[in-house]
């Protein structure tokens, strides 16, 4: 080796130390400096491409990590649109029912007082008051009413429509049951999935 060689120190310094102080690499075959700074070299080399290939495998973790971030804000705000819509679903159904069941106690209500009005007609002409006549006095009427050139059927007929027409009128107003919609039927107890 040479008096001067930093063979044995060269591996320590950077290469402005190495030349600050003047070392000179030796000539001796013998010297196995050149050999390891071109593998120290080609490390270095490799060293600074696993660098960037490190760098760059970084980035885009980073960049699928912002995406995969993105992805679930993205996913919890869907599914807080869906609780919302199912609320509102829920709400909906709920009115909807309310509204049926105010539509039947109507109804029920309207055919009850039907009813009542009917009654109300049979019981303004009671049988201790306007006894039923008998046969014979329906015959009597008969053939008085047919010696004044009329007949008791014009009269009996006159009545029974009036009634009838009465009795339809109430049932009329009564209303329809709403149709079925076509679809699915929503549940009528427990919750709507």
């Amino acid at each position: 080796m040479a008096k001067n060689c930093g063979c044995s120190a060269r591996n320590a310094m950077t290469d402005e130390e190495f030349n600050a102080r003047g070392y000179l690499f030796c000539d001796s075959s013998e010297c196995k400096y050149p050999a390891v700074v071109a593998e120290r070299d080609q490390l270095r080399a490799e060293k600074a491409d696993l660098e960037i290939e490190l760098r760059d495998y970084k980035m885009a973790a980073d960049a699928e990590a912002n995406r995969v971030d993105e992805l679930t804000a993205e996913k919890a705000s869907l599914e807080q649109r869906v609780r919302e819509l199912s609320a509102d679903l829920q709400a909906v159904i709920r009115k909807k029912r309310e509204m049926e069941a105010a539509v039947r106690q109507a109804r029920a209500e309207m055919r009850e007082a039907a009813q009542v009005e009917v009654q109300l007609w049979i019981d303004a002409y009671p049988e201790d008051i306007w006894v039923e006549p008998t046969k014979e006095q329906w015959a009597a009427a008969h053939d008085a009413l047919v010696g004044l050139g009329m007949t008791l059927d014009k009269f009996s007929g006159a009545i029974g429509r009036r009634t009838a027409q009465k009795i339809i009128d109430a049932i009329r107003a009564i209303p329809d049951e709403p149709q079925k919609t076509e679809g699915q039927p929503v549940k009528e107890s427990g919750d709507a999935k």
